[in-house]
């Protein structure tokens, strides 16, 4: 069982990346299901497929043992609340540790979860290699300046900003804590350059643009992964990202930056 103490700093963005795909084994999937709370073990039996239900274990231990390992607490022992919107946040924890932050995302075969300190974060990671770029969804709810942007694109294009724009929404949406509570035409995603963009925000939604830091990392060929944080004076924070199979093993994973709205950290 993995259970090196970890440190969080608002220096640093860790992800931590686990495969439900490669995750078969009897005695890892027991232990688990130790690990659920009887609300979760109820939602996971609702799920229809078993697919599903296997992604929603591994999803939830993942979230358990690496916060645990952060907090020094049994993972059994921590406890989730939600906001009216739905973002899961941990409750019951002294106050000590309320400056550490996460968020939890997954596709397909894919689930991620993002750990920093006293910075609000939101991710998101989609396959873009499994899934058609559903261009007729950005028309009707990205912002005017993106389906323009997207449309006057060559279509050998289109797909890979699609995917642009959908995960820095999505992560953006999450880290305010509102889900699609904000309208995605509220807000926009201007790519400057091939590798920078810059966001703009209608006032109506009553937040400030330069608040937030935006990066795009793909890992492997196959997934685009968006980190929105709060900015904090100081340098940018360093981005580290590991694939982990709970209370087995873990391993660097190498990814690509792909674009930024305020560059990269160098270690």
């Amino acid at each position: 069982m993995l259970s090196e103490k970890l440190s969080a700093s608002p220096n640093r963005i860790d992800l931590w990346v686990a495969r439900p795909g490669d995750i078969a084994d009897e005695t890892l999937l027991t232990q688990y299901r130790s690990l659920l709370a009887p609300d979760e073990e109820i939602r996971m039996q609702r799920l229809v497929r078993e697919q599903d239900r296997h992604r929603f274990l591994v999803t939830r231990a993942l979230t358990r043992v690496m916060l645990s390992r952060y907090l020094s607490v049994d993972p059994q022992k921590l406890e989730f609340g939600k906001n009216r919107y739905g973002r899961p946040f941990l409750a019951k924890i002294d106050t000590h540790f309320q400056p550490l932050s996460f968020n939890i995302t997954h596709t397909h075969d894919c689930v991620a979860i993002g750990i920093t300190r006293q910075r609000t974060i939101g991710i998101d990671i989609e396959s873009t290699g499994r899934t058609a770029a559903a261009i007729g969804v950005a028309n009707r709810f990205f912002s005017p300046l993106e389906h323009r942007a997207l449309n006057d694109l060559p279509p050998e294009h289109q797909h890979t900003r699609f995917f642009a724009y959908w995960t820095l929404k999505e992560a953006y949406i999450k880290a305010r804590g509102m889900g699609l509570a904000i309208p995605l035409s509220k807000f926009s995603f201007d790519f400057t350059g091939p590798d920078t963009f810059a966001l703009y925000v209608d006032e109506a939604l009553e937040d400030d643009a330069s608040a937030w830091q935006f990066w795009q990392i793909g890992v492997e060929e196959e997934f685009l992964v968006s980190v929105c944080a709060s900015a904090l004076e100081g340098p940018l924070p360093q981005l580290k990202l590991k694939e982990i199979t709970p209370f087995a093993g873990e391993a660097s994973l190498p990814y690509r930056p792909v674009a930024s709205s305020h560059g990269w950290s160098v270690s």
